[in-house]
């Protein structure tokens, strides 16, 4: 019988490694392969392909351009040729912990609740590198680890958009284990979007609604296929558009298991979340330092003077952070599509929260515009309190280093609070880690998962079973996640 129509619950999100061109499988000493594995846990080769969470929804479109010719003589055109114009992809999803922005690229510090390890951050503190740094990065690097992959490099990657067999119900299959190729996959439909580079991130949240973020991407090719194992990835030659191959081989993909244990976390709620920000005093050079994954204490300094508002006594309404990449397409002569998708700088991330005021504060505007004064802003989405082992911990945090004000609105009319809206941006750059904005935050896996079933990379990989002992480690017993 013929489908007769696709619903959310046969729908999935998984993002592929960077690059997009290069291979979607690694074995357990740390090389890539394009070797398409049986999908038996504890087999020495592993999918890269990584389920993206609460997923709300998900559009794209095609815009086609045409290149018309004419010539004078003639009241019509020569030729209606097609010019390359970039897919755009969009999705949502509600945040539940710090996963899914590793999984798409942004570098984080997080707390390590597995193998041997006891919640010890990755980094020594969260400023060791800007969110951005795998999209600036070109490099072929290795990270400083003793694994092969990723390399420091992780902007475009292949996202696949999954459709399951309706006559199975949900997509999600309660199987024992994760399964690096899920038993059905050669009867998933799915969307495969090759090249795709992200063009922007939105995380927001409000009263009377759950946290989420919304991604958007820019891709080059877009690829609809009726089986989802050991199918050619789509990812394509800028030079002659023909997909991406290796010393003539396809290089091919497959779906994994979408695979959640019990007690994994819902979602975060907007009553844990909690914002706090420090005016830094305006001496060149001087920089608030923190320690590790927690932090330490802030200095008394939680004011921000000369703006008529308490802020201390202010009630948190809705917050929104707001990163746009522009992209700067690289062309070559005797290529059809751009070599490469390059984030122009600077790089601004915008930082808005609405409140409902309650004390005021004497002060001067123009004094704020001569003072010109730096912010160490910091929001923290906590862990429900009684989220097992976990709770009450902080979930995902962002940090703005040395963010400058932009504007303050104030609103005011009958029948309801006076209320204002507070804007900051913060340059983020590589090079200078004084300034910036940080994510750090937990996996948010329960303790009987991430210790007994998997070791998890930074990207949120399942690549250590429970009845392996060599994965992707040059020393067993010194086994570190990669990322």
């Amino acid at each position: 019988m013929p489908r007769t129509r696709v619903i959310y619950n046969c729908l999935g999100l998984f993002a592929g490694p960077a690059p997009s061109s290069g291979y979607h499988f690694i074995d357990n000493v740390g090389n890539l392969n394009g070797n398409v594995i049986t999908g038996v846990p504890g087999n020495l080769n592993h999918n890269l392909l990584q389920n993206i969470y609460r997923v709300q929804n998900v559009s794209y479109s095609l815009p086609l351009e045409r290149h018309d010719v004419a010539e004078l003589g003639k009241k019509s055109f020569l030729h209606r040729g097609t010019k390359p114009a970039p897919i755009t992809l969009n999705f949502e999803y509600l945040q539940n912990g710090i996963l899914n922005e590793l999984r798409l690229g942004f570098n984080s510090n997080f707390a390590r609740y597995f193998a041997d390890f006891n919640g010890s951050p990755f980094y020594a503190d969260n400023f060791q590198q800007t969110a951005l740094d795998g999209f600036f990065s070109r490099s072929d690097e290795r990270l400083p680890t003793e694994f092969s992959w990723p390399m420091r490099y992780r902007d475009k990657k292949n996202l696949f958009v999954v459709v399951g067999r309706e006559t199975d119900g949900d997509l999600k299959k309660n199987y024992a284990n994760y399964v690096s190729i899920d038993p059905a996959a050669t009867e998933f439909a799915n969307y495969a979007f090759g090249d795709a580079y992200i063009s922007s991130y939105r995380s927001t949240a409000t009263i009377g609604d759950f946290p989420k973020a919304s991604v958007g991407y820019i891709c080059d090719n877009l690829v609809y296929n009726i089986s989802g194992s050991g199918v050619k990835f789509p990812s394509v030659n800028p030079r002659d558009k023909t997909v991406h191959q290796n010393q003539g081989v396809d290089i091919k993909f497959a779906i994994p298991s979408l695979h959640e244990v019990t007690g994994f976390l819902s979602v975060l709620r907007p009553g844990d979340i909690t914002l706090d920000f420090v005016s830094l005093p305006r001496l060149t050079g001087f920089f608030a330092t923190y320690r590790g994954y927690s932090g330490v204490a802030r200095p008394n300094e939680t004011n921000i003077n000369n703006l008529g508002v308490s802020f201390p006594d202010i009630k948190i309404q809705n917050y929104s952070i707001d990163l746009t990449f522009n992209r700067r397409d690289k062309h070559q002569i005797g290529y059809h599509l751009p070599i490469d998708r390059v984030i122009e700088n600077p790089v601004v991330a915008n930082f808005t929260f609405g409140a409902v005021l309650g004390d005021g504060q004497s002060g001067s505007f123009m004094e704020l515009l001569n003072r010109n004064d730096d912010y160490n802003i910091t929001i923290k989405l906590k862990n429900p309190p009684n989220y097992a082992s976990f709770g009450g911990m902080t979930a995902i945090q962002y940090d703005f280093k040395r963010a400058k004000f932009s504007s303050i609105n104030y609103e005011a009319s009958i029948g309801t609070e006076k209320k204002v809206d507070v804007s900051f941006s913060c340059e983020i750059d590589d090079q200078d880690l004084s300034k910036g904005m940080f994510m750090s935050g937990l996996f948010n896996l329960p303790l009987d998962y991430v210790t007994s079933t998997a070791l998890l990379a930074q990207d949120g990989s399942n690549i250590l079973f429970q009845n392996n002992t060599n994965i992707i480690a040059n020393q067993i017993n010194n086994a570190r996640p990669m990322f």
